[in-house]
């Protein structure tokens, strides 16, 4: 057997300014705190393999500082005998930076379609590849076939991706937290004909699994719309840590990975979620006639939320500076008015349906 661990979406940098002009809780110390322990995770369960499925980083333009705090802990691995393979994604902008620590042989980074072929426990083990494309419903099979994967002889083949394939869900934005009581309410978005979505039936044969990054709810995907089992599953770790009040009910993972060799590239054989220590993360929508009301309720918000919460509330006119003042030093609290529409929308699929 083959143990690996997948990960993804660690989005280092965000909320960590080079220069804040701000004291407040950062949210940037959250997520390496949990891609180190997905790290931790690794070494304490002895796999053979680990595998990033992109966007590292929240930017493409990270500072060395932060390169060097995301390449560490894989250097880390890699000095322990874990094979580490990385694949850049849309937030990198299809390329990740190369310090000496990705030297090591053990490193491998993926910029560029190609198939790693290891050696591991006498299994030979082929690692495909590509980084983010755009419009990579019309190229996927192009890509696939330019990593040379499924011509690569082995006793597992593994493809990683950073894409979204069809039948893979998102929140959409539309949740009420019950701070107040109150069951929550969820809307989905499910990706299915856009331009960037991954077509069900061109998923490969010949593959124990298609890894991927890019979705931060964790999920598995092993039928097409229309219920037709995919030639391999698809299977998402999702991200690290929660960057949108969309992500707050999710729990945030990392997983451990079973593989079988065999003809046919292999098979997955189980699946082991190991949680990540996110912080809490809520959504108040607030009402008030008059700006002290409005304060009135935020002040009341706050109190009700755990002392780490990440507190989203949507609301005009609070004040930065007093919302600032009446924030805990454990909590970080945001105030904007409140957004319509998502992003998901823009890339293709179908409306959630209202409750």
């Amino acid at each position: 057997m083959l143990r690996a661990l997948l990960l993804g979406d660690t989005h280092l940098g965000f909320d960590l300014p080079a220069r804040p002009r701000t004291e407040r809780r950062r949210r940037g110390p959250d997520f390496q705190a949990c891609y180190e322990r997905a790290t931790d995770v690794a070494l304490a369960t002895g796999v053979d393999v680990v595998i990033h499925g992109g966007d590292v980083f929240d930017r493409p333009d990270p500072r060395d500082a932060l390169v060097d705090d995301a390449f560490r802990p894989l250097w880390r691995l890699a000095e322990a005998g874990v094979e580490v393979l990385v694949v850049a994604g849309n937030h990198e902008r299809g390329a990740l930076p190369r310090p000496l620590y990705a030297a090591h042989p053990r490193i491998h980074v993926i910029d560029a379609p190609e198939t790693r072929t290891l050696t591991i426990r006498g299994m030979r083990v082929a690692l495909g590849a590509f980084p983010y494309v755009r419009k990579v419903r019309g190229a996927f099979s192009a890509a696939v076939a330019d990593t040379g994967l499924l011509k690569t002889p082995a006793d597992v083949r593994l493809l990683v991706v950073h894409h979204a394939v069809e039948g893979v869900a998102v929140g959409a934005g539309d949740l009420r937290p019950d701070l107040d009581g109150r069951a929550p309410v969820r809307r989905d978005f499910v990706f299915t004909e856009g331009a960037d979505v991954i077509r069900g039936r061109d998923v490969p044969a010949g593959v124990a699994a298609v890894l991927s990054g890019h979705i931060h709810r964790h999920q598995i995907i092993e039928h097409d719309l229309a219920g037709r089992p995919l030639a391999a599953p698809v299977v998402y770790a999702g991200s690290v840590e929660r960057t949108s009040p969309a992500e707050a009910p999710e729990p945030k993972l990392c997983l451990g990975l079973t593989l079988a060799p065999g003809d046919g590239g292999g098979r997955l054989v189980q699946v082991d979620r190991h949680p990540l220590p996110a912080r809490p993360l809520l959504r108040q929508a607030l009402a008030g006639a008059t700006l002290q009301a409005r304060r009135d309720a935020a002040e009341a918000a706050i109190a009700r939320a755990p002392a780490d919460a990440v507190l989203h509330l949507e609301v005009d006119g609070l004040g930065a500076e007093w919302l600032r003042a009446v924030t805990p030093p454990t909590m970080t609290v945001e105030a904007a008015p409140p957004r319509a529409g998502s992003w998901a929308r823009r890339a293709g699929g179908q409306r959630p349906e209202s409750p």
